[in-house]
């Protein structure tokens, strides 16, 4: 998915990242309390956040009407899904805030989620998975 960017003069901008993203591709079950339950793709995941993959219906679930404003807290949302490990797949539970959006190619949206809150279980499952994926084969 390519993004639509506004070109902006001098020198180019250093990534802000504070970890690597690790990709995942795996359907997930997101909730707001506002909007309900919807379906969407989780592209990569980092210690501090996940990046979803949606069409614009999808993506008016994840993001009040308005658009994301910097004066105003960001929605909350639920994330419930699962991911690979050497012994199975487990599943995480994480809640989450909105915080970037990106129009991509055709009816494409990627949404950033930083990591608000998980249980320890959640966190643990997270960290094996990111080890694992960074490590060589």
């Amino acid at each position: 998915m390519t993004s639509t960017t506004v070109a902006i003069p001098g020198p180019p901008a250093a990534d802000v990242r504070r970890y690597p993203r690790v990709l995942v591709d795996e359907d997930a079950h997101f909730a707001r309390p506002a909007t309900g339950a919807v379906v969407a793709r989780v592209h990569d995941v980092s210690p501090d956040g996940l990046q979803v993959v949606c069409d614009r219906d999808t993506m008016r679930a994840f993001v009040p009407p308005g658009g994301l404003r910097p004066d105003a807290e960001s929605p909350r949302v639920l994330a419930r899904f699962s991911l690979p490990l050497a012994d199975g797949r487990e599943r995480i539970d994480v809640e989450c805030r909105v915080i970037h959006m990106a129009v991509g190619d055709g009816a494409e949206f990627a949404l950033g989620l930083k990591f608000s809150s998980m249980s320890a279980h959640s966190a643990s499952v997270l960290q094996e998975f990111i080890e694992q994926s960074l490590l060589p084969s």
